[in-house]
């Protein structure tokens, strides 16, 4: 493979990274196209990307908001993470309690 080829098939790695981040659906009639310039390493590539921007968006989707997420999944090593809620994310207050919170 050439300098511009190897250079053409990182661009649609990132490519992918980008549209899959942000959450674009992927089309069929693109896919083929890209098949038929870049051949299964180009389309391979540009999946790879977009799996790995999901992945980046649910993390950051985590960090910024943990009780949105209740998984993450690692598309290559299939690891799921289980989000689970314990007593230490419960509000530290009782704001939310429907209880007087003056005794009579």
């Amino acid at each position: 493979m050439g300098e511009s080829a190897g250079k053409e098939i990182a661009n649609l790695y990132t490519r992918g990274v980008n549209q899959g981040y942000e959450g674009h659906p992927l089309e069929a009639q693109y896919l083929l196209d890209l098949l038929d310039v870049f051949g299964e390493v180009g389309v391979r590539m540009y999946l790879v990307g977009i799996l790995e921007g999901e992945e980046d968006a649910q993390e950051d989707e985590a960090e910024a908001d943990p009780d949105a997420v209740e998984v993450i999944v690692d598309y290559e090593t299939g690891e799921v993470t289980h989000i689970e809620r314990t007593d230490e994310d419960a509000p530290l207050d009782d704001s939310d309690s429907d209880e007087d919170p003056s005794p009579n």
